[in-house]
């Protein structure tokens, strides 16, 4: 019995998380995104910054800095798979308009994450989908329209 109650607890903490982040469709509008394009390698430098938000959401908007390099952009670069002299510019022209915070220990945040960022257990996203099918079994379903109100039509009408 105890047995069955810690695998239960196991198993719960082992659900998987799915986050995403949340770009408004005028995103590359903004004053950041503007000024990162106009610069050399513009393109280049809004994938990192993706990059670096999508391995920041998790963190809600924090990198942390293992200092296991000489420095955080090194270590950025290291992990995205970027030249770590992109990485600098980056982070240098985030801090220099706002959007990227350097904390005391070289760590990193990026300030307007918050707003960005969504998740859900994958336990949600099965019930979320259970929910999208059952409401497009119900848009199948004929519907008798009578002024002002929607009536459902049973479709096992029985002949008398």
């Amino acid at each position: 019995m105890a047995e069955d109650k810690r695998k239960r607890n196991y198993n719960k903490g082992s659900e998987k998380r799915y986050f995403w982040l949340k770009l408004k469709e005028d995103w590359f509008n903004g004053t950041t995104e503007k000024y990162l394009k106009s610069l050399p390698g513009g393109d280049n430098l809004l994938i990192i910054y993706l990059k670096i938000q999508l391995m920041s959401l998790k963190a809600e908007g924090f990198i942390k800095y293992e200092k296991l390099l000489p420095s955080a952009e090194e270590e950025i670069a290291m992990l995205i798979d970027e030249p770590v002299n992109n990485v600098r510019l980056l982070i240098s022209v985030l801090t220099k308009t706002g959007a990227i915070e350097k904390l005391d220990d070289n760590s990193l945040y990026l300030l307007s994450l918050q707003n960005l960022i969504g998740s859900e257990g994958s336990s949600a996203e099965r019930v979320r989908r259970f929910r999208e099918k059952q409401k497009m079994l119900q848009l199948e379903k004929p519907q008798l329209q009578i002024g002002d109100e929607s009536l459902q039509c049973n479709t096992n009408v029985t002949k008398r």
